[in-house]
């Protein structure tokens, strides 16, 4: 059976370490409009989502595709509609681990000031790897299936990724939509 156990010295529990101590390019604690993790978003302006790294990376990707620039028009989409609180961002610890190894300076801190967008920020916790446990089961990455778990226990209702390996197991996951951004964007125009 596949699971979070550790392989290896290099596995799981340096995975789980490195997460707790993940240290984002800005503080978070200095966030001024910071919102309680209680508080439940949905019904009051937007809905929830959560958008896994790949997607906050995707503007930076080369744009000479003509699917990867349609990809990041709507993702830049999301990102106003997020910041016109249209849709409330869920941001985790996995975020914040992801992004601290992420190649130049500037790059890692343009997606870190989307915390500060975040209605929500899901800490470490051992319900996270719980529930990672059961997508890694299900085929999804480690590191996916924790970017899955902080958006099911943040209760978001849509994962927004443009990684083809979860958008192709999508149909695994029950507790959550997984779009790619293009898709959502059309979601979004068909409900208006």
């Amino acid at each position: 059976m596949k699971d979070l156990k550790p392989e290896s010295p290099d596995s799981d529990d340096i995975l789980i370490g490195r997460c707790r101590t993940a240290q984002p390019a800005i503080n978070h604690s200095q966030k001024s409009d910071a919102i309680s993790a209680e508080q439940d978003f949905r019904g009051i302006t937007g809905m929830k989502v959560y958008l896994d790294n790949c997607c906050f990376n995707r503007p930076y990707d080369n744009q000479n595709q003509l699917s990867v620039k349609l990809e990041t028009e709507a993702k830049l989409s999301i990102q106003e509609m997020i910041k016109d609180k249209k849709l409330f961002l869920i941001w985790s610890f996995m975020l914040d681990y992801e992004n601290s190894a992420n190649t130049g300076k500037s790059k890692k801190e343009s997606i870190y000031e989307w915390y500060n967008y975040a209605q929500e920020h899901v800490p470490f916790q051992l319900a996270i790897f719980q529930l990672a446990q059961k997508n890694v089961l299900h085929g999804f990455g480690k590191k996916d299936s924790i970017h899955l778990a902080c958006a099911v226990i943040g209760k978001c209702e849509y994962f927004i990724t443009v990684d083809k390996g979860i958008l192709n197991k999508s149909s695994k996951i029950k507790k959550i939509k997984i779009l790619d951004p293009i898709s959502f964007i059309r979601l979004l125009e068909e409900k208006s």
